[in-house]
């Protein structure tokens, strides 16, 4: 039975309980009532018969004073006597109403009563008032007469007696229904009580004692002992909820297992993410004596970017310069960036001008299946006479200083993509005392707080101002876009810096606060 319907039972029960206790009650309420009301009638009534009697000793009275005076003034008391009387046995009739047992005296009394005045004190009154008193006192002293004088005064004891009687049966029934009405509501209380106590113990039984279990499982669940099974205990409701929570405690231990797994996941290839971001931002190798190289990578997302570069020795002696972007960010980015990287330097190795590597690198990672889009900037630089080829594959354009200021190296060939295109090779050259400064599109994006120009405005200033050593323009262009950004960039930023020594400048010139 549900939980809703056991309570029901019981508040079903109380109200038989308190309905049949109060019934009970009611009516014998009801019946005292009656006999108090019963008991004030022949109260009222044992006062009327002693009225009476009072009322036909008035008159007797009044008859001998008027037989020995015969005046009509003392014959008003016999009249008012009488009607009074008169009105007490009406009274009486209507206060014995509930008492059949007292009505045959009374009748008995009144028929007496009526008889004797007929039959007598009318005719005796005749006989007076005729001047006939000898035969009127002759009637009143009839052997008769006497016996029915004397007949109504034993029927008014009679009726007196049989009053108090019915009075002491009455009051005798009265005391026992108020005991009874007693009894009833002591056994009302007690059986209310009883009631009271098996109810508490069976919702104890039905509620608490279920949710104690269920809330013991849970708090041992919250503890952190995932293996408790929650009861399913309890009425239909509360089987349920145990039911429900034991389901949560299993969903949050499969959950828990997948994060484990995640997290073992991550930590079996955290050193594989490291070991790529070292891969995509290696330390210049093989800088010739005379030139001083500067790099900086900030990816947008996690640890790996989808830029990359590579400052790097050739076999013929020149050095290297690559700077890749691929479109995209995070780790499948990263890859394939890095492997761009490393064939261009394959490409590099033997001998391949910038332009012609690029057309090359493309080749061998031709897939029909992928669609890959980069920018690229590939140079070859000549360290003795500063000469550098560089290819330019839809590239930001590189900053150059030179004597007359600041130039950019313009793309000499389109985006590298599914579609080849021709990727010619270029040739500038880097004086002594200049700087080349190649950039990926994340420094000069706006959305990192500034229009697009600015952060070139900035490089170009501090390539043609004051001595400012490669690593302090780096640095300082990564401080100040991650200050704007809180840290948080929304592109992957690569820059690197090449200089050439002028031959007067000591290595540690232009470091900045």
């Amino acid at each position: 039975m549900s939980l809703r319907g056991r309570l029901l039972m019981l508040l079903v029960a109380l109200v038989i309980v308190v309905g049949a206790g109060g019934g009970t009650g009611a009516a014998l309420v009801g019946a005292r009532d009656s006999e108090n009301n019963t008991l004030r009638d022949l109260t009222t009534a044992r006062r009327r018969a002693e009225q009476l009697t009072t009322a036909y000793v008035d008159q007797s009275n009044a008859l001998i004073a008027y037989f020995l005076n015969p005046t009509a003034i003392l014959l008003g008391p016999y009249t008012a006597a009488q009607n009074t009387g008169t009105q007490l046995i009406r009274s009486l009739h209507t206060e014995l109403a509930n008492a059949p047992t007292l009505r045959p005296d009374l009748d008995r009394i009144s028929a007496t009563v009526e008889s004797v005045r007929k039959e007598v004190i009318t005719p005796a009154i005749a006989l007076v008032q005729a001047h006939r008193s000898p035969e009127a006192l002759s009637l009143l002293l009839r052997p008769d007469v006497r016996t029915q004088a004397t007949q109504v005064r034993s029927q008014l004891n009679t009726l007196g007696r049989d009053i108090d009687r019915a009075m002491r049966q009455h009051n005798s029934v009265r005391n026992g229904l108020n005991g009874w009405l007693l009894v009833d509501s002591i056994a009302t209380l007690v059986a209310l009580g009883v009631c009271v106590v098996v109810a508490a113990v069976l919702i104890d039984r039905w509620t608490k004692r279920p949710i104690d279990k269920i809330a013991a499982a849970v708090r041992a669940v919250r503890a952190g002992a995932l293996t408790t099974q929650v009861p399913a205990v309890g009425p239909p409701e509360l089987a349920a909820l145990g039911h429900d929570v034991d389901d949560m405690r299993a969903r949050i231990i499969h959950e828990l297992a997948e994060n484990i797994r995640a997290r073992e996941a991550l930590e079996q290839n955290a050193a594989l993410v490291l070991a790529l971001r070292r891969l995509l931002e290696p330390e210049p190798t093989g800088v010739p004596a005379g030139w001083r190289v500067a790099t900086g990578l900030r990816p947008a997302e996690g640890l790996v970017a989808g830029d990359s570069y590579d400052v790097a020795l050739l076999p013929d002696g020149h050095l290297a310069l690559v700077l890749i972007d691929i479109a995209g960010h995070g780790a499948v980015s990263a890859v394939s960036s890095l492997r761009c990287q490393e064939l261009l330097g394959v490409a590099l190795a033997d001998g391949r001008k910038p332009g012609d590597a690029i057309a090359w690198q493309l080749e061998q990672m031709r897939d029909p299946g992928i669609e890959l889009f980069f920018t690229a900037f590939v140079a070859t630089l000549d360290p003795d006479s500063g000469r550098c080829c560089y290819a330019n594959a839809g590239h930001p354009a590189p900053l150059l200083s030179t004597e007359e200021g600041v130039v950019q190296l313009a793309p000499s060939g389109p985006i590298v993509g599914p579609i080849a295109g021709p990727w010619a090779t270029e040739e500038t050259v880097i004086a002594p005392g200049c700087s080349l400064a190649i950039y990926t599109d994340g420094l000069t994006d706006p959305r990192h707080g500034d229009d697009e120009n600015s952060s070139l405005r900035e490089l170009s200033a501090m390539l043609e101002g004051p001595a400012v050593s490669p690593e302090g323009i780096v640095d300082r262009l990564l401080e100040r876009l991650e200050s704007r950004n809180a840290g948080r960039l929304r592109d992957d930023v690569t820059i690197v810096v090449v200089r050439r020594d002028d031959g007067h400048s000591a290595p540690g010139a232009a470091a900045f606060d």
